[in-house]
């Protein structure tokens, strides 16, 4: 078990569209099944070359037609009400635990369905939250909850009841030690966060920062440092002091997922993954080869209106427009934006959406524990994947009303 990302989630309807995984549909385009990856060696390191899928007609990954879990409605009573969850996971008896950051509570339903506890709400007592942002459950099947604005971590026990609380201690150089995933041995990744000051001056710039990520006991002592990587690019703005902040169209991101002993990071230009040892350790490069496409005349107005929505105000698409005016598009499109790892190491990469497709049901690029590409799984729409635990998939389902949904389903590998 471990802590995800944060999100969102839906009410109960007829769910179509479920993965379908056959051998056409497993590469990238029509690529047929290959025996397997080119594996080298580079100064210790193994680099696992794919060029195709290894997964045949029959040997395909599908979900369940309906979850076998589903928690969160349109109507009914209020912990049911779900509002800006983030990081839902599954404890040791398949209860499912969140962050519903809307309200500040930590929720624990029952592999049923049916509310066993809540925890939280807002404040600045133990056990209250200003801005819970994350989940995880630790050895034991305690629960951290992470409050960002407090910089706070509280352990909940199984049942709920606050047993203590604690900041962690920020690394050197760094503000925050924000955690984001639990590790074997009830370890703790962290990272330190980025941030931004006025300054004097004006100007747009577009920056790619990058962030370190630590490992940290269960009382929040960093112990070691183990990697840095790239976050969301970002356009910043500054005007005579002030500053904003905003993602451009099509913009580079990076990525990083851990669980059990592993800690896969990557970014968005290139499938290109490095797969760590939870000390840190550099022990494989995964790659595959995926042919670039480059964006067209008129996609940096495409992904504003994705981004501003159809009821947009005229006169703020234009604003929009003028803040980019000196912002150059990619020459690539990104080809994945999120990681998600497995215990045992297997690896799962989402393919990139463009902003104006993201109701399109995401696709995602399956590695094994050594690496080898074994094909593609295309999940329901609206499920944003959070976590793979055994043969369950746990994520976030959102409607078109916008109404919240943690589903958890089945998974026949």
């Amino acid at each position: 078990m471990g802590g995800r990302r944060g999100a969102a989630g839906s009410a109960a309807g007829v769910i179509t569209g479920i993965a379908c995984v056959t051998m056409a549909a497993c590469g990238d385009g029509d690529t047929p099944p290959t025996a397997g990856p080119v594996v080298r060696d580079s100064a210790g390191v193994e680099i696992v070359e794919n060029t195709a899928p290894r997964w045949g007609p029959d040997d395909a990954w599908t979900l369940a037609p309906e979850p076998a879990l589903a928690v969160g409605t349109l109507d009914g009573d209020d912990p049911y009400l779900l509002a800006q969850v983030s990081a839902p996971t599954l404890r040791s008896d398949r209860s499912l635990v969140l962050a519903n950051r809307g309200t500040n509570h930590v929720r624990a339903f029952a592999p049923d369905g049916s509310l066993l506890w809540q925890a939280g709400g807002e404040g600045e007592g133990p056990g209250e939250f200003l801005s819970l942002s994350w989940v995880a459950v630790i050895p034991g099947d305690s629960v951290l909850a992470w409050d960002f604005r407090s910089r706070r971590v509280t352990v909940l026990a199984p049942d709920g009841e606050t047993a203590r609380t604690y900041t962690p201690t920020p690394a050197e150089g760094t503000t925050t030690a924000a955690p984001m995933a639990v590790l074997d041995g009830g370890r703790v990744l962290a990272n330190g966060g980025v941030t931004f000051s006025g300054g004097e001056g004006q100007g747009t710039e577009v920056v790619w920062p990058q962030v370190g990520y630590y490992l940290a006991d269960l009382e929040g002592a960093i112990q070691d440092s183990v990697l840095s990587a790239h976050t969301g690019e970002l356009v910043v703005m500054r005007d005579a002091g002030s500053i904003g902040v905003m993602p451009p169209p099509l913009a580079r991101t990076g990525f990083v997922d851990a669980r059990g002993d592993w800690i896969v990071s990557g970014a968005s230009q290139t499938v290109d993954l490095a797969v760590r040892t939870s000390d840190g350790t550099l022990v494989r490069r995964v790659r595959l080869t995926v042919p670039p496409e480059t964006p067209v005349d008129g996609d940096l107005e495409r992904a504003v209106d994705a981004q501003l929505g159809p009821d947009a105000d005229p006169e703020a698409r234009r604003t929009r427009m003028r803040q980019l005016a000196d912002v150059s598009l990619p020459d690539r499109y990104p080809v994945a934006d999120q990681v998600v790892v497995e215990a045992d190491g297997t690896i799962w990469l989402r393919i990139w959406r463009a902003p104006w497709a993201s109701d399109e049901p995401a696709r995602w690029r399956i590695f094994d524990p050594a690496g080898a590409f074994l094909g593609i799984l295309t999940v329901p729409s609206g499920f944003d994947l959070r976590e793979i635990e055994g043969d369950r998939l746990v994520g976030i389902h959102t409607d078109a009303l916008g109404v919240e949904q943690v589903r958890v389903y089945a998974l026949q590998r």
